[in-house]
C-alpha cells in the first residue's frame, strides 16, 4: 500500500497516523513501512502541493484491508492512498 500524508502535519502527528496503520495490519504477520520522506507533489491535491510518501508492505485479510481503507477515507491527513497486490515469487529453477 502507498499512502501520501499531508505535508503539513507535524512529525508527531505523522507518526501517529503511520502507527495506527500498521497496528492494523500487524495481528495478520510482519509488517514494513518505508518512509520515502517529504517531496512535491505534481499537482496539488486538497490544496496541498507538498507530501510524505510511504509504502507499506503487508499481509491481511479483505474486512481488515476494507476497514482500513474506510479510516483512510475519514482521515483528513491522508490525501491519496492506493492498495497493490503482490504476486509471489516463483521458485526459480537452478540448471
Amino acid at each position: 500500500m502507498m499512502y501520501i500524508l499531508r505535508g503539513d502535519i507535524t512529525e508527531d502527528e505523522q507518526a501517529t497516523a503511520v502507527s495506527n496503520y500498521k497496528a492494523a495490519f500487524e495481528a495478520h504477520g510482519d509488517v514494513t513501512v518505508d518512509e520515502w520522506g517529504k517531496r512535491k507533489m505534481a499537482f496539488p491535491m486538497d490544496h496541498a502541493k507538498e507530501g510524505h510518501y510511504m509504502i507499506m508492505t503487508f499481509n491481511s485479510d479483505t474486512p481488515t484491508l476494507s476497514a482500513v481503507e474506510n479510516q483512510m477515507n475519514l482521515d483528513s491527513q491522508v490525501l491519496r492512498y492506493m492498495v497493490v497486490r503482490l504476486e509471489e515469487k516463483a521458485p526459480v529453477a537452478v540448471t
